[in-house]
């Protein structure tokens, strides 16, 4: 199925639907706790890009960056993630 926007053809798909409709509403980051430190625990992280919620490990790294560190199965870091305001 496509949609014809401002003249230019675009595929919508469900990862379409979800960024420009639900994203700017879902929680991104939930559940964490402060232990100390500029480190967090306890929460998980959503990826918008396959639709799945992991453990997370937020940390700040300086003054304008967060770090989140995402696990799958027994602790097995996926990737890290920085955010900078």
């Amino acid at each position: 199925m496509a949609e014809v926007n401002a003249g230019l053809e675009q595929e919508v798909t469900p990862l379409r639907i979800i960024t420009s409709v639900l994203l700017p509403v879902l929680p991104l980051l939930e559940g964490f706790r402060y232990t100390g430190g500029n480190m967090w625990e306890g929460g998980r992280i959503y990826n918008p890009e396959d639709g799945i919620k992991c453990r997370c490990k937020p940390w700040l790294d300086g003054g304008d960056r967060l770090k989140a560190r995402g696990y799958v199965g027994f602790s097995l870091p996926d990737r890290t993630e920085t955010w900078i305001r």
